[in-house]
């Protein structure tokens, strides 16, 4: 989970760093910068080959290096991602509705309080150790998914461009 937090960060520091000189992600985002980056990509000035170069070379010496490594096709996803027309301004344009936004946060944070509660209730008295860690598990990845379908169903039609492109580059 760690890794995919870092890895979104790491997305939106090359936004940022490309167009502006700021270094770092949230020194540099404005509600400014939102909107213009909502309504224009910046980089789809670039082809998907000069893309990968210009990742590539902001992932050296970080974890990114050894994951553009091991999953070439999420390099391919990323380089075609960052130059699409609509699919990039699309998915930071979550970000620019903030009464959507932080309502999505404020009922997913409890439904995953709740889904916890659940999960120690129902397993509170399961005495088989491996029992009880494979139903926690199962349990947690079924919260997961219904966290990440209320984030998919919420944004719907902000995401809908880059679920394209995760089907042609991703699952092809």
């Amino acid at each position: 989970m760690l890794k995919l937090i870092l890895s979104f960060l790491f997305i939106f520091n090359i936004c940022i760093a490309e167009e502006k000189s700021s270094a770092s992600f949230f020194s540099g985002m404005t509600d400014q910068y939102l909107e213009e980056i909502s309504k224009v990509n910046l980089f789809s000035k670039y082809t998907p080959e000069e893309m990968r170069k210009i990742l590539q070379d902001k992932a050296q010496g970080n974890f990114m290096e050894d994951v553009f490594k091991r999953f070439p096709k999420f390099e391919d996803f990323l380089s075609h991602w960052f130059v699409s027309e609509e699919a990039l301004p699309s998915f930071i344009s979550i970000f620019k509705d903030k009464k959507k936004y932080k309502n999505f946060l404020v009922k997913s944070l409890v439904a995953f309080v709740i889904g916890i509660l659940f999960i120690s209730f129902f397993l509170r008295k399961e005495t088989r150790f491996f029992k009880r860690i494979f139903k926690k598990l199962i349990l947690m990845s079924a919260l997961s998914t219904g966290l990440l379908l209320f984030f998919y169903f919420t944004f719907q039609e902000k995401l809908d461009p880059s679920i394209v492109l995760i089907r042609e580059h991703l699952f092809s």
